[in-house]
Parts: C-alpha cells; structure tokens; sequence
C-alpha cells in the first residue's frame, strides 16, 4: 500500500476534532503568525510531501496508516467520553498504546533533534545521513517506538 505524497504530521482524525459544522477550521500561517483568510479542510493542512517515504519505503503507508486505522474505531469514544471510568478491552487498550506512542515518534521534533547532534558525529556517519536524511529519521521513530512500546506496558501501567 502506498500512501498519496501529502503526508500529515498530525493525524486527520484529530485535526477534524477542531473543525467547525461545515468539516473546516482557521489556519495559523506559522511564517508570519497570521491566520489564513479563508477556512481550509483536515486535508489541506499539517502535512508535509512524501514526509515519511525514503529509500527503503513509505513509513506512513507501512506503519503509521495501520496504527490509526486500528485507533479510529476507539478514537470518537476516547474524544467524547474522556472521563469514564470503564475499564478498556485489551484491544482497544492496545490500540491506544501504539498510537499514542506513534503520535510521540511522529512529530516534527525527531527530524530536528537528529539535524542538531548530526554536527558531533564522524563524518562518514555524518555523509551517510547527507545521503538519506528522511531515512534515518524513519530509522530513529520506529526504535524510539520499540523503545516506548516496552516502557509503556511494562507491569504496574495502567
């Protein structure tokens, strides 16, 4: 499966959150701190192109689009009845697990943090991340995600 090149860095789910009756909402223009004239729609706004495809793949398409197929079904439940003290089936628990975890390997932040320690390492690491930043960037959200799915249901997590 491939995803389409306009790949969100905040799921479409969540942005339609905020949408007004008519599925639109008010952009901010984060260059100049302006917000966008007209409104505009889920898919219109927070992607980047082919964000999460490098050499060896589509992330999004691989990854990421499964986690929140299989959230969506529990995602409307989660946003309009937070406060419920049930407790969740297993599956639905786990769902909210990897897609929380996804949201937090997802964002902007990794690709920044990886650019600013690339400077401090050897230059043949250095040349192979030149090569292929967006890989390494892929490389590092699914072992962060590895790294938290274990924390996260560690005994004793509720």
């Amino acid at each position: 499966m491939e995803t389409n090149p306009s790949q969100h860095c905040v799921p479409q789910q969540m942005i339609r959150r905020f949408a007004n009756e008519r599925n639109q909402l008010r952009a901010l223009r984060k260059s100049t701190l302006t917000i966008a004239k007209r409104p505009k729609g889920p898919k219109t706004i927070l992607w980047k192109e082919n964000y999460y495809k490098d050499n060896s793949g589509d992330l999004d398409a691989e990854w990421l689009t499964p986690i929140e197929q299989q959230f969506a079904k529990y995602y409307p439940k989660l946003a309009n009845e937070p406060w419920q003290t049930v407790t969740a089936s297993k599956e639905e628990g786990e769902a909210f697990v990897d897609w929380t975890i996804s949201q937090l390997c997802r964002t902007q932040f990794l690709p920044a943090l990886t650019d600013s320690i690339m400077p401090n390492k050897p230059l043949l690491f250095q040349a192979a991340y030149a090569t292929n930043p967006t890989l390494f960037h892929n490389t590092f959200r699914l072992g962060l995600f590895e790294h938290l799915k274990e924390v996260y249901t560690l005994p004793g997590w509720k």
